[in-house]
């Protein structure tokens, strides 16, 4: 393709008159050939696809938690981040499972004991369990611990996107990701304090 690519600047060039002896045409020439312009419509890696599958069981996850507070806690600042979370976390997984659907890709199913299941993917460890029986101070320090477990998570997973995926629309849209998952991370953080 980049020969093709030459061949049509050099052949351009020559019908605008562009000779061998003009050395501004040359370099034009050259800049061309080791600067190909870059697929407009690349394909998604196997980082971007990873992603967009496995950052659903976080994503799902956070969004059961997310949806917990309304009965469970008092407090108005939390109860108002975790509505802000839920409808956030519930927009970034239909995102996921529109690319998921858009690039035809087949669900893993991974298992606990699995060697293959990537270490940013946080385990089952009974704390989702643990919020759902609990309430009051209990459950909003728990509920600020899961919540910035799966936030930092979640970020981990999109920043590897961000260094090795390849599709151009999935890279900016996490890059949006981390930014939200970070204010929520400086605002979990707050609400600790605040406890």
């Amino acid at each position: 393709m980049r020969g093709f690519g030459a061949v049509t600047v050099v052949a351009a060039l020559a019908l605008t008159g562009c000779g061998g002896e003009n050395v501004e045409c040359a370099a034009e020439v050259r800049r061309a050939c080791a600067d190909p312009s870059p697929d407009p419509d690349p394909d998604p890696n196997s980082t971007d696809e990873d992603f967009v599958l496995g950052v659903q069981i976080n994503l799902g996850t956070a969004l059961q938690a997310a949806e917990l507070p309304e009965d469970r806690s008092d407090d108005d600042a939390l109860l108002d981040l975790a509505d802000e979370m839920a409808d956030e976390l519930d927009d970034q997984l239909d995102a996921m499972r529109d690319w998921e659907e858009e690039w035809d890709l087949e669900p893993v199913v991974y298992s606990i004991a699995s060697a293959f299941a990537p270490p940013v993917y946080l385990e089952p460890d009974g704390r989702l369990e643990q919020l759902e029986e609990s309430e009051g101070a209990d459950f909003d320090e728990l509920w600020i611990e899961v919540m910035s477990d799966y936030s930092a998570s979640i970020v981990d997973q999109a920043e590897e996107v961000a260094d090795d995926g390849r599709d151009p629309e999935l890279a900016e849209f996490v890059q949006e990701m981390i930014e939200t998952h970070e204010a929520w991370l400086e605002e979990l953080d707050a609400l600790s304090s605040d406890a």
